[in-house]
């Protein structure tokens, strides 16, 4: 019997992105904020949200391919989440499940900087992982 391993961890990495000259205030994409976006229940909600609803590909389980896939999202002003992208991935079939369970995922409560919503960048690595184990150890 195969077992399916998901992990989660969400990833803030420093330092604000530039704006361009011709970017509104409103356009700009923050990586660091002074509140940052929270999800509805924190972060052992979305990791619970993600495993609940992610389907490990029959092709990558088939395969045995497993990985961290890493995707980078931002949490508009008003909670939604857009641009979602691969920024490191480990197969077409996972990178995609990882990108649609993604974009299913509810509003945050929106990134905050001197007391405006704001967009805010976020990464987030989604582990795939599947271990063989025989009958007698899947009811343990």
């Amino acid at each position: 019997m195969k077992k399916f391993i998901f992990a989660l961890a969400l990833l803030l990495t420093g330092g604000a992105v530039s704006a361009q000259t011709e970017q509104t205030a409103s356009d700009q994409v923050f990586m660091v904020v002074e509140q940052m976006p929270e999800f509805p229940g924190g972060d052992m909600e979305m990791r619970k949200f993600i495993a609940t609803n992610i389907k490990y590909p029959e092709q990558a389980l088939n395969e045995g391919i497993s990985g961290t896939v890493y995707l980078r999202f931002v949490v508009d002003i008003d909670g939604s989440v857009t641009a979602v992208e691969v920024q490191k991935g480990v197969h077409e079939a996972l990178d995609k499940e990882a990108v649609r369970v993604v974009e299913l995922l509810p509003k945050f409560k929106p990134g905050m900087q001197r007391g405006q919503n704001v967009k805010v960048a976020l990464v987030v690595p989604i582990k795939f992982g599947v271990s063989s184990m025989s009958p007698s150890e899947s009811h343990k």
